[in-house]
Formats: structure tokens, sequence, C-alpha cells
């Protein structure tokens, strides 16, 4: 077998899920005394690739949420996420790092509380393959 005989059978058995084009929805919601953000943010991901999905600075900090696309089947698409606040000084602080399970087209929800801190974050969360 030459090699571009295997290249055309290994390309063939590749997923035509993992090939696909997926577009991230976040919604984003930190509720606190002193803050309240509300944003949306879409980004495109690829498999297996951490993606910055909404970057935020204002006077007192930055906020970032990062996203993975970890699995693909023909029923749930898995994506670890990552919302972090820096502070002054350096100091960054995760403010959740969960990872949800959900179907195509389906909107998902999550919420951390930590009631030490008077805190809420929401994340919404919507893949669509385009």
């Amino acid at each position: 077998m030459d090699l571009s005989t295997g290249a055309l059978l290994f390309s063939a058995l590749l997923s035509p899920l993992a090939m696909a084009d997926w577009q991230l929805d976040l919604g984003l919601e930190i509720n606190r005394p002193n803050l309240q953000h509300i944003t949306n943010s879409s980004a495109s991901l690829v498999l297996g690739e951490e993606t910055l999905v909404f970057n935020s600075f204002d006077k007192k900090s930055q906020v970032q949420a990062w996203a993975e696309l970890k699995n693909i089947d023909a029923e749930n698409v898995e994506i670890a996420f990552r919302v972090t606040e820096e502070e002054g000084e350096g100091k960054v602080r995760t403010l959740c790092a969960p990872t949800i399970i959900t179907k195509l087209n389906n909107l998902e929800s999550y919420m951390v509380s930590d009631s030490s801190a008077n805190e809420t974050v929401k994340l919404s969360v919507e893949v669509i393959s385009s």
C-alpha cells in the first residue's frame, strides 16, 4: 500500500462529527455585591483545543472564560469551561471550572454559588454545528 492509499483510508475513517465546525454561544452572568456582569459571547471551537470565548476588562478586574471541546458523539457534546478573574497585582482566581455535557442545539445552564463571597456565577451554553 502506498502512502496516498493509506492517507485516503485514514481520512475516510475520521468521524464526520470530529471534522465539523462547532459554534459555542455562551451567556455569562456574575453577581456579587460590588459587581453585576452579564454578557453573551460566541466562538468557534475545535476539538481538543482550549479557546478564549470571553475577555472583559474593568477598573478592578479582568474576567476571562475559556472553553475546550472535549468529546463529541451522536448524542452529546462535552465541553470543559474555566472562568477566571484577575484582580490587581496579578492575583488570579477561578470562579468556576465545570465540564458540561449537553446535546446539540440545546440550551444548558450551570450555576455555582459561593455564600462566603456572596457571589453567583451562571453559564448558559448552546453548541451548534455549522
